[in-house]
């Protein structure tokens, strides 16, 4: 495998593929060091670019999963997003990693991934059956400013901005009021 990885890396600072060898099937070696050459091969490249990042959003390999994260900020499918919040609850992935995910869901405007954040911020009280915010942390924050970037306007996320701007928590209302301070108070 550490053979294969650097040969990998050569081809990829060359920007040539060998005839008769395809970059999807070494993405799918056994070793990580391999799979995730081979997916920044696939990921340079405008033709192959898709089936890369779905490929490292699958892999286990942290290291990978995060080169795929970083095609998805720049831009997310609904079939990327699809995979992020089907995998946003792997015990192995980190609050940091969680809320560029969270991120990259709502860039996605879609009423599916809406319903997905809202469900990840907001809970209920199963005596009184108010609804109110998770407590505060670094995701509950992130999809907070995420629903502000890109779902304002929306019932539900109107619903979620409100509960952030009343509360007690000034991380909660920086959040939901992320958006308009860097459009100018737009």
């Amino acid at each position: 495998p550490r053979a294969l990885r650097h040969v990998l890396a050569v081809f990829d600072r060359l920007d040539a593929w060998p005839p008769g060898v395809e970059p999807s099937v070494l993405a799918r070696h056994p070793d990580a060091s391999v799979r995730r050459e081979a997916i920044r091969f696939l990921l340079k490249h405008d033709a192959t670019r898709d089936a890369g990042t779905m490929l490292g959003l699958r892999d286990a390999d942290l290291r990978t999963f995060g080169l795929a994260m970083s095609a998805v900020m720049r831009a997310c499918t609904i079939e990327a997003a699809r995979l992020l919040m089907h995998r946003y609850d792997d015990p192995d992935i980190g609050a940091e990693l969680r809320s560029r995910m969270a991120r990259a869901i709502a860039s996605v405007r879609t009423p599916e991934t809406l319903d997905w954040l809202v469900a990840q911020v907001l809970t209920t009280r199963w005596i009184v059956g108010s609804v109110r915010l998770r407590k505060s942390s670094l995701e509950v924050r992130a999809i907070i400013a995420a629903i502000a970037q890109f779902h304002r306007g929306e019932p539900a996320a109107e619903q979620v901005l409100r509960l952030a701007e009343r509360s007690r928590d000034d991380d909660l209302r920086r959040a939901a009021s992320a958006r308009l301070e860097r459009l100018g108070g737009r």
